[in-house]
């Protein structure tokens, strides 16, 4: 993941333009992309030894500009240029979701491989393109043994040396990081939307290639705000509906 270089300090550019313009460059290249989690602005201000005023202002530069987004209590991540709701839950796993609404459920393991990242994936989990990673493919299904949904998950190989397949289809993703690899998982960004099925989802699925897929995009962190995985969820509207209880502070 491309880091920001150090300011020119002898010079008459201001420092808050200058981090201002290395973000924006980093944006517009794709090395940041949508959804992107900026580092908190102590540690950018540490990074570049600089005043968190010199960040804030450069950030807000990008804020006004629409190339950045913040959420009070969450960060600053890349904007992903459409409407986006905050949903203030306590983070679940798809399984723990299913769990807590008495939904019965069975998965089945379609693919689990160590491939190289695409570049969208390494910048989401911090990672340079190409990095080893984990690929997981998975279809749940309901008491009736009808596909529910398709989960696609992504975790770097240096954060999961080893991938317990078993672990995953007994326990859950979220549950195998936390209880076997030691991880502490805080944070989720999720971005709920619409998209046509492939036709790989179709046949997964069982639906017709027209027919519009519910899809969820999550990238999960760890404490420190660090990225350790990134997932897609595919799920036909007509078979689950996950409702969420929010209240209003």
């Amino acid at each position: 993941m491309p880091q920001l270089d150090p300011l020119i300090r002898d010079t008459a550019w201001a420092l808050h333009d200058q981090i201002s313009d290395q973000i924006r460059r980093n944006i517009t290249s794709g090395a940041w992309p949508q959804n992107y989690k900026l580092h908190a602005e102590s540690d950018l201000a540490e990074e570049l030894d600089v005043s968190r005023g010199t960040v804030r202002r450069a950030l807000r530069t990008l804020i006004d500009e629409g190339l950045l987004r913040q959420i009070q209590g969450r960060g600053t991540f890349v904007a992903a240029g459409e409407l986006q709701q905050d949903f203030s839950n306590p983070l679940r796993s798809m399984a723990e979701e299913l769990q807590a609404q008495r939904i019965d459920f069975a998965t089945a393991l379609v693919s689990a491989e160590r491939v190289a990242a695409p570049a969208g994936v390494a910048g989401l989990l911090e990672l340079s393109p190409g990095t080893p990673t984990w690929k997981l493919v998975r279809v749940r299904s309901n008491a009736d043994g009808e596909p529910i949904m398709v989960l696609e998950n992504w975790i770097g190989t240096a954060a999961l040396p080893e991938l317990d397949e078993g672990a995953v289809l007994g326990k859950g993703l979220f549950r195998h990081l936390e209880e076997d690899a030691g991880m502490r998982i805080t944070l989720g960004r999720r971005i709920v939307g619409a998209t046509a099925p492939t036709p790989q989802l179709s046949e997964l699925l069982r639906v017709p290639a027209g027919e519009p897929l519910l899809h969820v995009e999550q990238t999960t962190y760890t404490r420190g705000d660090r990225p350790v995985e990134y997932s897609n969820v595919w799920m036909p509207p007509s078979r689950i509906r996950l409702t969420s209880l929010v209240r209003r502070s």
